[in-house]
């Protein structure tokens, strides 16, 4: 199977990093699991973006499905704060006339499309 040799570099690559060191990546790096997988392994066929399908089966196969549960809630944590911080900077910005009300409420349709993002998929 021509998959095979593919799996077992990108499992060795992955146990070379190790969880936490992903862990991190994803969290600061990356906008998702795909992207993430796009950032650590090499593209297989021209024009395509690697899956994520071989890093779910070394977290599943490495037994850290908890630690990547705890990532991903993590991750959804610090993605609502930051829109949080970034509503009350605005509403700072308008309380001292530094903002116009269409630039707030144009921010606050960004970021309620920000929070919808993070709840739904856990990213922005």
């Amino acid at each position: 199977m021509a998959s095979r040799p593919i799996r077992r570099r990108r499992f060795a690559l992955l146990d070379q990093i190790g969880i936490e060191e992903v862990s991190e990546f994803y969290i600061e790096e990356c906008s998702g699991v795909r992207d993430l997988c796009h950032k650590l392994f090499e593209v297989t066929k021209e024009g395509t973006r690697p899956g994520n399908q071989d890093f779910y089966a070394w977290i599943e196969a490495r037994g850290h499905s908890e630690f990547w549960k705890t990532t991903v809630w993590a991750k959804q944590e610090i993605e609502k704060e930051k829109v949080f911080e970034g509503m009350h900077r605005m509403m700072q910005k308008l309380d001292d006339g530094e903002a116009t009300v269409a630039e707030a409420k144009a921010y606050r349709k960004a970021t309620d499309e920000n929070l919808f993002a993070v709840g739904r998929r856990g990213r922005i």
